[in-house]
């Protein structure tokens, strides 16, 4: 949605994702929005068959899930036109993240998932080794900046975000039992939480956000 305000309604933008569930979401998305310039289809990068290469290909959280970053970026190479622009915005979620003062359950839920996501496998750790995949890749270096989410406990879109990870990723950290009795221990885990960084008045930093983009 933010390429398509970019590129205006003169533009178009096309959407690839293997999750026919995240397409259709999409989808609904676009139509709520009131969104002409976008389209949204079900495929792979490897294997999607453009009529026509791109200006640009911006992927964003897609490194983190690819077992070879640099095989994706070749592969995403192929679709954009000489001189268009490969731009990407990842994490380093072994970076970690800070509260002062220390929010221990906070922690406590980061390390949880974070330990689940990287048994699972991919490259979760992307955000951090991003001049070393482009060159793999065969890309041209780089450009890079990073930025890191700053809030605190009382107002803050960190702290449920992270609790609806946990929900997805490791729910059996929680506990044993029925669906209910997990999903009702994690709502109590994000009461808790909530409550110790606003009575602390604790500064939340999440881990670096870094965008990369080379021109090809």
């Amino acid at each position: 949605m933010l390429i398509a305000d970019l590129v205006g309604p003169a533009g178009q933008v096309i959407g690839i994702d293997p999750s026919a569930k995240a397409i259709d979401t999409a989808r609904l998305r676009c139509v709520q929005l009131g969104r002409s310039n976008v389209e949204f289809l079900v495929d792979r990068v490897d294997t999607y068959d453009a009529s026509a290469t791109f200006d640009a290909a911006v992927c964003r959280y897609v490194l983190i899930h690819q077992v070879d970053p640099s095989e994706f970026l070749r592969a995403t190479r192929r679709l954009v036109r000489p001189g268009g622009v490969i731009a990407l915005h990842e994490m380093d979620i072994t970076r970690g993240i800070q509260s002062y003062p220390r929010v221990p359950r906070l922690h406590e839920i980061y390390d949880a998932v974070t330990d689940t996501l990287l048994r699972a496998g991919g490259a979760f750790d992307v955000g951090g080794r991003l001049v070393r995949v482009f060159a793999d890749a065969g890309l041209p270096p780089p450009k890079l900046f990073s930025q890191t989410l700053v809030e605190g406990g009382e107002d803050t879109a960190l702290l449920p975000w992270m609790m609806e990870l946990a929900r997805e990723v490791c729910p059996q950290v929680f506990a044993d039992g029925t669906e209910a009795e997990i999903q009702a221990q994690i709502d109590t885990m994000a009461d808790l939480m909530q409550s110790a960084a606003c009575e602390m008045n604790s500064q939340i930093e999440f881990v670096p956000q870094t965008c990369a983009w080379t021109r090809v």
